[in-house]
């Protein structure tokens, strides 16, 4: 009886469901003789529950940590990109120091 059980919770997803049959179904375990089969089963299906959840996690552990790295580095880029802006922009004004629309003054004559 608990093979038949356990093939059947095996071809099914929806484990909860089961979960609430085998619990409420008092006669099965009056059938089954033994209440330790049952109690085995509950722990397997208990078990393949976490199984199913810890893979949903660790999941979505991997997406948030390539959205840490993918985060990390756009900063990292930021950071470079003000660096080399703030190296170019003293570069940039050194040579325009004298204005172009100002004329160098003119010379003076002399009267004799």
């Amino acid at each position: 009886m608990a093979n038949l059980i356990r093939k059947i919770l095996k071809q099914t997803k929806d484990f909860t469901q089961w979960k609430y049959l085998i619990k409420s179904n008092f006669n099965l375990a009056n059938v089954m003789r033994n209440s330790t089969d049952l109690e085995l089963e509950e722990l397997r299906l208990e078990r393949a529950e976490l199984e199913a959840r810890s893979k949903l996690l660790w999941q979505r552990q991997r997406c948030v940590e390539s959205m840490l790295t993918d985060l990390t580095r756009s900063i990292k880029q930021m950071e470079f990109d003000i660096d080399l802006m703030r190296m170019q922009k003293p570069a940039s004004i050194a040579p325009q120091e004298t204005p172009t629309n100002e004329k160098p003054p003119a010379k003076r004559e002399q009267k004799i």
